[in-house]
């Protein structure tokens, strides 16, 4: 689909994938544990910062 409709935290078998898109480039996380999705989203907007 239309990654600009996509939410930005998906759950897959067991991992939580929180990603962002700056420009043409996606940065990603990977959880396999409990975490907060707005801190790890906010540490992304920062890394591009």
């Amino acid at each position: 689909g239309d990654p600009d409709s996509q939410s930005p935290v998906v759950y897959d078998n067991g991992v939580t994938y929180m990603f962002i898109q700056h420009n043409n480039v996606y940065l990603m996380t990977a959880s396999r544990q409990n975490c907060n999705a707005a801190s790890l989203l906010l540490f992304l907007h920062r890394v591009v910062d």
